[in-house]
């Protein structure tokens, strides 16, 4: 029996690692990637004539820790530095952190909230009333994420809220339970990262090379479909293109990712503490929803502020540097450049029913083929491991 994986992302690497820890031969295994990059999401992008990450990227311990754990086994000379998380919102001209109760927001701010927390996790109840602050710029920003306000308001409950607005106790998604806990002060999270993304994914795809596993770049995935051996076909990317192959399309609506990078005169502090990462909604940027110091571990002068929107021109500059100015009244910001606009596809909970039902249909159709997850865009690297594993798990019944 031989294993072919689509994706040479960290799902796919983490599945041929615990393929081989199972025993299977390596010869065995080979990874298919469409791209011509190994773990594309870990390479730098282009700012202009500068380059960076173009998001947020750390282990968020301990719940990266299955995933830290075999990277570890194989990137054996990479040393990970560890540094706290600390989160903050910017809610309009308001900066609070994540965590902190009703009575520690400002007057202004907290002004048309209450502990009456069921009227406030019921999207239907905002729309009729839009009558806190908070509402007013989340009216304002929900089209970066979905159309519908019901749709989007998920992205922002209960993130934006206080921490006595929870995630769903009997939520199923493990991300949502985590958050909890870190809302609750009952985890103390920190994450781990290496001195260079794109060192590692090199040292995991060389380490994987040298156990025998075969890697092949410019592979179109489908194609393993037609072939009429009896190789395991393990889909651990985006599944979309095998709704594609069969006209399963779902249109969804389009978004555009962009990131922008800023140089900063000293090291950036929130009421005199340091951050990993401010939450925004702000209506003066309404596609602004995350500024980050992850280039600030080892360079402590640029901020990066991501933002999704409805067309390619949208995000401005110029707002932007209004909002950091906001953030940050005491320095002095300068412009670098900004990514190409990426797209991407949102969907609602609609079109994912709609999408997982054509998947059932498709792996029905085709016994040799497992999906991960599936995943329909970009995975939280905490849910990598997980997911890998429970690849294997299905190849073993």
């Amino acid at each position: 029996m031989h294993y072919c994986i689509v994706g040479a992302g960290l799902v796919g690497a983490l599945t041929a690692k615990i393929l081989v820890d199972e025993g299977i031969n390596p010869s065995q295994i080979a990874i298919h990637e469409t791209s011509h990059l190994l773990m594309p999401a870990w390479r730098n992008s282009d700012f202009g004539s500068y380059q960076a990450l173009a998001g947020f990227h750390g282990f968020e311990m301990p719940r990266c820790e299955e995933t830290v754990s075999l990277l570890s086994s194989l990137c054996t000379s990479s040393i990970l530095h560890s540094y706290p998380t600390k989160r903050f919102l910017n809610i309009g001209s308001f900066i609070v952190p994540y965590s902190s109760p009703l009575d520690q927001w400002p007057a202004d701010l907290s002004d048309g909230l209450s502990h009456d927390l069921e009227r406030f996790s019921n999207p239907d109840s905002v729309i009729v009333n839009p009558s806190s602050y908070l509402f007013s710029h989340i009216l304002n920003c929900f089209r970066r994420y979905n159309e519908d306000l019901k749709d989007a308001f998920p992205l922002f409950y209960p993130w934006f809220f206080p921490r006595e607005y929870s995630f769903d106790p009997n939520s199923q998604d493990e991300g949502h339970r985590y958050q909890q806990q870190i809302r609750d002060l009952k985890l103390t999270p920190y994450y781990l990262s290496p001195s260079s993304f794109p060192q590692l994914a090199d040292e995991l795809f060389s380490a994987l090379l040298q156990l025998g596993v075969s890697v092949h770049t410019g592979s179109n995935g489908l194609r393993l479909l037609e072939d009429e051996s009896k190789s395991k076909i393990l889909w651990t990317t985006n599944a979309y293109p095998l709704l594609n192959s069969v006209g399963k399309v779902v249109d969804g609506s389009t978004r555009y990712l962009s990131s922008f990078l800023f140089s900063i005169d000293k090291p950036p502090f929130i009421n005199q503490s340091t951050f990993s990462e401010i939450l925004v909604v702000n209506s003066r940027a309404p596609w602004l929803y995350r500024v980050s110091a992850a280039s600030n571990i080892y360079n402590q002068f640029q901020l990066l502020a991501e933002c999704i929107s409805l067309t390619e021109e949208e995000p401005q500059v110029d707002s932007i540097h209004m909002v950091l100015k906001q953030i940050f009244p005491d320095y002095h910001f300068g412009y670098m450049g900004k990514t190409l606009p990426r797209q991407v596809k949102r969907f609602s909970d609609t079109d994912l029913r709609l999408m997982s039902a054509a998947l059932e249909e498709i792996t029905a159709a085709n016994p040799r083929l497992i999906v991960a997850g599936p995943s329909w865009g970009p995975l939280n690297m905490a849910k990598a491991a997980p997911l890998a594993r429970s690849v294997v798990d299905s190849c073993k019944s």
